[in-house]
């Protein structure tokens, strides 16, 4: 049996399922919290939310950001305590944990030919060996030290990068081994 409901104009008992009233010809809308579009979409706003407020709010004060460091490895200068969250030396940083250099020295810059050199399989640390200097996290997905951590990392601006306006590249790192990169406008 179909489920009467009132019509919002003339009140007359009408089938939820009609689209426009038998009546008095206005539209039966049905509410948008009744969609399940709605539904994701609001889900998928939350978990966004949830997640952008973890952006690397948790910085190392210790953490000299003029140091060029190949590994993710770093020492409390208080304690003499090490930080390493990742499996291995191999493994990329955890944002806490990640060099932060304000602007990678003129040398330094991430060029295409740098980028070519760099191949998927490589660790962390052969491929900051070539492109000579780090940059934070831009995205991390998992617990640092699992099989399935992901980090992925971006070069970009003319600080960091030699290339045309806009050029910028991009590592994304999986239990330790680039998986994926990509660029563009590298020179």
């Amino acid at each position: 049996m179909a489920k009467l409901i009132r019509c919002k104009t003339c009140n007359a008992e009408i089938i939820s399922s009609t689209k426009i009233c038998p009546n008095c010809g206005a539209k039966n809308k049905q509410p948008i919290y009744t969609k399940w579009w709605a539904w994701t979409i609001a889900v998928v706003v939350v978990l966004a939310i949830a997640t952008s407020g973890n952006n690397n709010s948790n910085t190392n004060p210790n953490t000299n950001p003029n140091t060029n460091s190949s590994t993710n490895s770093s020492t409390n200068a208080n304690t003499g305590a090490n930080t390493n969250t990742g499996a291995n030396a191999n493994t990329p940083p955890a944002s806490s944990n990640a060099q932060q250099p304000a602007q990678a020295p003129k040398s330094n810059k991430l060029t295409l030919e740098k980028y070519n050199k760099i191949q998927t399989g490589m660790t962390y640390k052969e491929v900051i060996g070539i492109i000579g200097f780090e940059v934070a996290p831009e995205v991390e997905m998992g617990e640092a030290g699992s099989e399935f951590y992901t980090v992925s990392f971006r070069y970009m601006g003319s600080d960091q990068v030699s290339g045309s306006l806009g050029a910028n590249a991009s590592f994304m790192y999986q239990n330790g081994k680039l998986t994926m990169k990509s660029q563009i406008g590298l020179k």
